[in-house]
């Protein structure tokens, strides 16, 4: 990756922040001591390798240029923040922590370098590179661990861990991810309960207009009553309600009539009578059939009465030990006759108001 812009917002001993906008090829920066020199290296090594252990507070921005396009990245405090077009994305592929030194060379170092009068410059780049070690002469005090059984187990234990440092770092990785999700979540979570108390501000304010609209309604309708209303006294206003319940009855009253008359008329209609009955000759057919109920009471008491005659001959005639079919001299039978003849009369009575009640219900039936 090449570094295109490094912008300082804070960082320990700078106050006032300043952005660096680097170019193709070699960039030389120069200034006089404390002017910020070394804090440019500092700076892209806060973005790169962020020490999380320190106190002090960095904030600071760059852009780097990739083969995939231009990737931008922010530190503030301890938080780091890679994007690609404005998207989120994970950090790009970078050497370790501990590595982190051998990617600066310093004034010194170079002094040293000039110090070697002829020897492989080269050589010290890449020790300096190494962070200070000759890694050469390291390998060569130690035999090569691939040759032996040994060196074998180490170098499988070696890459057992590394894997598993791998694999460590990926979960790292995926929990920070998650973090950052669940913040995500949280604003999320902010955000909604910020819109729910807005819309039941919103849900209030309509209530509160609704019922103002009802109440300018019933101060107009206020507005239209005669004035002399406001000057009536409880009294008044006790028997104009009592005015308002009657006339409410009334109105019920008069709305029962009503149906009571539309039944009557069906009613008379039904009849299919030619001309209505006066009240005269309805006067009379009600006279007559009290007279008719009258006949009919009689005629069933006296059918009980002969019912218990004839059944207190029989009794009479099993005491004495008549035979049925055997003629008794009774005497007199002269009241016999008489409760006979009654009976008669009253059958034939009662046949002439049926016959009267049959024709008056012909009349009335449809046809």
């Amino acid at each position: 990756m090449k570094l295109r812009r490094l912008q300082i917002n804070s960082m320990p001993g700078i106050h006032d922040g300043y952005e660096v906008l680097f170019q193709d090829g070699l960039t030389v920066v120069e200034g006089p001591n404390e002017a910020g020199k070394s804090t440019l290296a500092r700076a892209v090594r806060a973005l790169l390798w962020p020490d999380t252990r320190s106190s002090s507070y960095v904030s600071v921005s760059a852009v780097f240029e990739g083969p995939e396009g231009l990737l931008n990245v922010e530190r503030e405090g301890p938080r780091v923040r890679w994007t690609r077009d404005g998207e989120e994305m994970a950090p790009p592929a970078i050497p370790d922590e501990h590595l982190a030194h051998s990617f600066f060379i310093g004034a010194e170092e170079l002094v040293d370098i000039q110090a070697l009068e002829g020897k492989d410059v080269a050589a010290a780049i890449r020790k300096q590179m190494a962070g200070g070690f000759d890694l050469e002469a390291v390998r060569d005090l130690f035999p090569d661990p691939t040759r032996s059984r040994a060196g074998r187990k180490a170098t499988d234990a070696y890459n057992t861990a590394d894997r598993k440092a791998r694999e460590e770092e990926g979960r790292q990785e995926s929990i920070a991810q998650e973090a950052e999700q669940l913040e995500a979540l949280r604003a999320k979570v902010l955000q909604s309960r910020g819109a729910q108390r807005e819309r039941e501000f919103v849900q209030a304010a309509v209530r509160l207009a609704t019922k103002q609209g009802a109440l300018d309604v019933q101060r107009a309708q206020l507005a239209e009553l005669p004035t002399g209303l406001a000057n009536l006294s409880s009294d008044a206003l006790e028997r104009l309600d009592q005015r308002l319940e009657e006339q409410e009855g009334k109105h019920r009253q008069k709305l029962k009539l009503g149906r009571d008359l539309e039944r009557v008329q069906r009613e008379a209609s039904d009849c299919n009578l030619a001309h209505p009955v006066d009240a005269h000759t309805l006067s009379v057919l009600d006279d007559k059939a009290s007279i008719l109920r009258e006949i009919q009471r009689k005629l069933e008491a006296a059918t009980l009465n002969h019912a218990k005659s004839v059944t207190a001959h029989s009794n009479a005639r099993q005491a004495v030990g008549v035979r049925e079919g055997v003629d008794l001299d009774i005497g007199d039978v002269s009241d016999g006759f008489e409760l006979l003849r009654q009976r008669a009369e009253v059958e034939s009575e009662r046949r002439s108001r049926e016959n009267l009640l049959k024709q008056l219900d012909q009349r009335c039936e449809p046809p």
